[in-house]
């Protein structure tokens, strides 16, 4: 799977557009993260965005992902290949731009703006069977 394709499909798993059964397309686009960032946000993220548009064409969201992800893995764990769980938890992936009022897969209202993306886990506790981690949170440092 090339790379453009792998980040459409992230792209499209991060879904907080309007409904799961819309009809939207993906699209790669050079666009530079927003000004809304932090200078040492923005400095990590690449130059080119992920596009997320409705059947019409309008653009409902655009992302910006790392231009490098760090890990916390010994070498041998890089050589036999890394997982998620060397990720650190609230690591920066990315960012994303809302442009238009959407809302997520519980109905909740998002508002347009930027958010920042970042790593977390769902405790295995038993409470959280069949969820996902979230990644929308606030504007925030690199840290």
């Amino acid at each position: 799977m090339t790379r453009t394709r792998f980040w459409s499909a992230v792209a499209a798993l991060l879904v907080v557009a309007p409904a799961w059964a819309a009809d939207y397309s993906v699209k790669e686009a050079a666009t530079p993260a927003p000004k809304e960032l932090q200078d040492a946000v923005r400095k990590v993220l690449k130059d080119k965005s992920v596009r997320v548009l409705d059947a019409k064409g309008a653009l409902l969201y655009e992302l910006w992902f790392r231009k490098e992800l760090p890990v916390k893995a010994t070498a041998a764990q890089i050589q036999n290949g890394l997982t998620y769980q060397e990720v650190p938890e609230t690591t920066l992936l990315g960012a994303v731009k809302i442009e238009q009022p959407i809302t997520d897969y519980r109905k909740q209202k998002i508002k347009p703006g930027v958010y920042t993306l970042r790593f977390g886990i769902q405790p295995m506790d038993g409470d959280h069977q069949g969820t996902t981690f979230q990644l929308v949170l606030p504007i925030g440092s690199v840290e």
